[in-house]
């Protein structure tokens, strides 16, 4: 979960941007979500388009260039070479740099993502998984389960844990992760609700001469949360279409902000109305809305300043991989909430045989 910040931009696994002051333009040298170390530098908005994205600023994208020289050469490029253009791969979950060569990555960054998509895939794939996990024949647990460990966790992969070369290659990495967090909230939201997320009133029939009807709160929350990041891939689209004017990371960060956070208040809205244990309810806001977030602007964001009260290894291990722990942490006790509610009293996890 990540916290709307006014004047933070919260980065796909884990980074931010400082606003521009006046007309000292923008903060370059702080990239993409990398989560990584970057020199501070003022710098006016063209140059730092030019900073952020060098192959896309005033030109073509790279791959088309690359292409036009496979028929320079009196050939087509094939989907091999372009595929092999695209990342360094011998050196994947190895390399120490993020694409644009200035953003730092510590040895196990992606590493975490990649182990919990790979088993979270896995699970919900195979009969004995989703036997294990209970959710064989519940569609919402399938939706939280997949909203929560399975896409986002691949598309934080994708940003940190493959060497993209050409940059609109991570970009679209980046766009993904963002969407992947959006979308977790949204989702968690709609598997609350269950089936029918999307009808927002209740109608009482109890009694046939008075039927009452009654405006879900909670369906209300899904709706809106399933807008919202509706309106957010349509942001990030435009975004990736316009980057060779402005990096992606800049395009219309404030809205981007805002639909995250108005995402994570809905599920906390839910969560709070629908977890019964108040123990784990309190636990939940805690940590999710509060350590989380808190966290994350001390300890994890470019900016920061504080180290923390968790341990730290440089170059290997980061406040950005604690954090993403202390986040899968928060995502199992999510899921056990909600298994409670499906399940009843007495529900617990089984070990496939």
């Amino acid at each position: 979960a990540l916290m709307a910040i006014p004047d933070k931009q919260p980065r796909g696994g884990g980074d931010t941007e400082t606003e521009p002051r006046g007309d000292l333009g923008l903060l370059s040298g702080i990239a993409m979500g990398a989560g990584g170390e970057a020199t501070r530098r003022w710098a006016s908005r063209r140059a730092d388009v030019r900073a952020e994205a060098p192959h896309e600023a005033g030109g073509k994208s790279d791959l088309r260039r690359g292409t036009r020289g496979a028929f320079a050469r009196g050939r087509r490029q094939t989907s091999y070479e372009k595929l092999h253009e695209l990342a360094d791969w011998k050196r994947i979950g190895l390399h120490d740099k993020y694409a644009d060569a200035r953003m730092s990555r510590p040895m196990t960054r992606g590493w975490l993502h990649i182990g919990i998509a790979a088993i979270a895939t896995c699970a919900v794939a195979s009969d004995g998984g989703r036997d294990s996990l209970k959710i064989r024949h519940e569609k919402s647990l399938v939706t939280f389960f997949f909203v929560t460990f399975v896409f986002p966790y691949w598309a934080s992969t994708l940003l940190h844990f493959v060497p993209w070369k050409r940059r609109v290659a991570h970009d679209v990495a980046l766009v993904l992760d963002f969407l992947g967090i959006a979308s977790g909230f949204a989702g968690q939201t709609v598997a609350w609700c269950g089936e029918r997320w999307w009808a927002l009133v209740d109608v009482d029939t109890t009694d046939e001469a008075n039927r009452k009807v009654k405006i879900n709160p909670d369906r209300v929350a899904a709706v809106a949360a399933v807008a919202a990041t509706c309106i957010l891939a349509y942001i990030l689209t435009v975004a990736v279409l316009r980057r060779n004017r402005v990096p992606v990371m800049l395009h219309r960060r404030t809205a981007r902000f805002a639909i995250t956070g108005f995402n994570m208040l809905m599920l906390g809205i839910v969560e709070t109305r629908n977890v019964r244990s108040v123990p784990l309810n309190v636990l939940l806001q805690l940590v999710g809305k509060i350590f989380v977030p808190g966290y994350f602007v001390l300890c994890v964001a470019v900016d920061a300043t504080r180290k923390g009260p968790l341990p730290l290894w440089p170059g290997v291990w980061s406040a950005h991989e604690n954090w993403h722990v202390v986040i899968l942490i928060l995502h199992v006790m999510q899921f056990y909430a909600i298994s409670l509610k499906t399940h009843g009293e007495g529900f617990k996890w089984e070990w496939p045989e």
